[in-house]
C-alpha cells in the first residue's frame, strides 16, 4: 500500500488539525450516515448491504466508501470505492469520491472494520462527520467519539448490530 509510512506518521496530526465540532445526535434526529470499510469477502459485502437497507428503511440517507485492496474483488460496484492507485506516494488521497466523502458532514460515520487499516483511519481522521464510530481498540481512541467493544469471539455481524443498537440508545438530553 503506497504511503503507509507517511500516513501512519501523520494520522494524529491530521486528526488534531480537524476542527469539526463533534457531537452525537439522537438517532431519531440523525439523517445522514456514512459507512467506510475495506473489502474482505462477500459475507462482509452482504452485511454492509443489509445495514444500508436497514438505515434507509428508517429514513436515513447513507453513503458508503470502500477500500478495495490488492487481490480483492469488488462484488457489485454498488458502493463508491478506491484502490491503491488513488493514494499518492506520500499518502495523499487523490480521488474525488474520497474528498467528497471526507467533506460530508455526516451525523454518524461508521467504520465497519474489526481490523484497523491506515487508509480508512486517515479518512476517519479527516472526516467532517459529527460523530465517528468504530471498534474499541486503544490505538483508535483519538479517532472515534463512540467506540464499540468487539470481543475476539464476536463476528462482524454482532459488531454492526451492537453499533446500531448503541447509536439508537443515544437520546435527547
Amino acid at each position: 500500500m503506497p504511503g503507509t509510512y507517511f500516513i501512519t506518521r501523520s494520522l494524529s496530526k491530521n486528526n488534531k488539525k480537524n476542527t469539526t465540532l463533534r457531537s452525537a445526535l439522537p438517532y431519531d434526529q440523525a439523517k445522514y450516515f456514512g459507512l467506510v470499510y475495506m473489502v474482505e469477502d462477500l459475507k462482509k459485502h452482504e452485511l454492509v448491504k443489509r445495514l444500508v437497507h436497514q438505515l434507509e428503511q428508517e429514513g436515513k440517507k447513507v453513503r458508503v466508501l470502500t477500500y478495495l485492496g490488492k487481490k480483492k474483488e469488488n462484488f457489485e460496484f454498488k458502493f463508491d470505492f478506491f484502490t491503491d492507485k488513488e493514494v499518492g506516494f506520500f499518502g495523499s488521497l487523490q480521488a474525488d469520491n474520497i474528498q467528497e466523502f471526507i467533506a460530508q458532514p455526516f451525523d454518524y460515520l461508521i467504520n465497519i472494520d474489526l481490523m484497523p487499516n491506515v487508509l480508512i483511519k486517515k479518512i476517519v481522521a479527516l472526516s467532517k462527520a459529527h460523530c465517528r464510530v468504530g471498534r474499541h481498540l486503544t490505538e483508535n481512541e483519538e479517532f472515534f467519539e463512540l467506540m464499540i467493544h468487539a470481543g475476539s469471539n464476536e463476528g462482524l455481524s454482532t459488531f454492526t448490530d451492537n453499533t446500531l443498537r448503541y447509536i439508537k440508545l443515544i437520546s435527547k438530553k
